[in-house]
């Protein structure tokens, strides 16, 4: 496990951590970001100071995140991997996982093709872009897998008269997303197999199979075989 947010004085991309990504790749070990490692490029705490009293965490105290500081933990994340990306890293190491663990997984449908848009705006003058063999986006689903809240939108349940309301599992994160429960902690609810399994519940043997165990066996499957 290492800081999702960006050393202090180089890239998390830099060439000098080559030998630590190919040491990772070669054990089958891999790379995961944690909340609480996001330091203080996830959030500025100036956001709470609105003229009105401190709100208290949801565990009533004063410790842990809050609505807005919430909105901020995947910001490291998002650019960090982004930079793996674009920078090449994925590419040289096909073979490296990364794991993205209590971060959330709302923010994963978007930020591909965010990362795909940014690509293709410069690919005509990076050169460092034009060796990049496939799209962003399938670098990130070829190597990332995410955790999400309980409360998030992950699966492909259908609701109101038809609709599918499982954003996260339609829109790329079919092979990406796998459960944790962040048990013995409280953010992971009082039953989170429960909850979603109530949203998966429109394609259950397939989906349920990825979500509970074949994305995490593709995240740490060989070491888990050596």
């Amino acid at each position: 496990m290492i800081p999702s947010a960006c050393p202090a004085r180089h890239s998390p991309s830099h060439k000098g951590l080559f030998p630590l990504w190919a040491r990772c790749e070669e054990a089958g070990i891999p790379v995961v970001f944690n909340s609480g490692g996001q330091g203080r490029d996830s959030f500025n705490p100036t956001y709470f100071e609105n003229g009105e009293p401190k709100v208290r965490d949801w565990l009533g105290g004063d410790e842990n995140f809050r609505a807005i500081s919430y909105m901020g933990i995947p910001n490291t994340a998002m650019q960090t991997i982004a930079t793996l990306i674009l920078d090449g890293v994925f590419e040289q190491f096909p073979r490296l996982k990364l794991g993205v663990v209590e971060m959330g997984v709302s923010w994963v449908p978007s930020f591909l093709k965010y990362m795909d848009s940014s690509y293709t705006a410069f690919l005509r003058t990076e050169d460092r872009l034009r060796n990049l063999t496939m799209l962003p986006s399938e670098y990130f689903k070829r190597q990332v897998r995410v955790t999400p809240y309980p409360t998030e939108d992950v699966g492909w349940v259908m609701r109101n008269g038809g609709e599918d309301v499982g954003w996260v599992m339609r829109n790329g994160g079919e092979d990406v997303v796998m459960f944790a429960s962040d048990f013995p902690h409280a953010e992971g609810g009082r039953n989170p197999i429960k909850r979603f399994d109530a949203s998966l519940e429109a394609n259950p043997d397939e989906h349920e199979t990825k979500f509970y165990s074949d994305n995490m066996l593709d995240l740490i499957g060989s070491a888990l075989a050596s």
